[in-house]
C-alpha cells in the first residue's frame, strides 16, 4: 500500500492505494529517488546461495532452494 504524506503538517493525505499484491515481507526495497524493487509469489519465497566467479559464472550453489 502507498499514501502520500503532506510533508508541511506531518501528516497523510488522500486515501491509501494498493501498490502490489504478494509481496514477501523482505523481499522489497525504497531508494531516497522514489525507486520501488519487490520480488512477487513463489519467487519471493524460494532463494538459494549460488556461487559465482569474477566473470559472471556460475561455479555452484550451496544447499536447495528454499526460503
Amino acid at each position: 500500500m502507498a499514501q502520500l504524506i503532506d510533508l508541511r503538517k506531518v501528516e497523510l493525505a488522500d486515501d491509501a492505494v494498493p501498490v502490489a499484491d504478494q509481496v514477501a515481507a523482505g523481499d522489497f526495497s525504497m531508494s531516497g529517488t522514489g525507486m520501488f524493487i519487490y520480488r512477487t509469489g513463489a519467487a519471493a519465497r524460494l532463494g538459494q546461495l549460488t556461487l559465482f566467479d569474477r566473470q559472471g559464472t556460475i561455479i555452484g550453489t550451496i544447499g536447495e532452494p528454499g526460503s
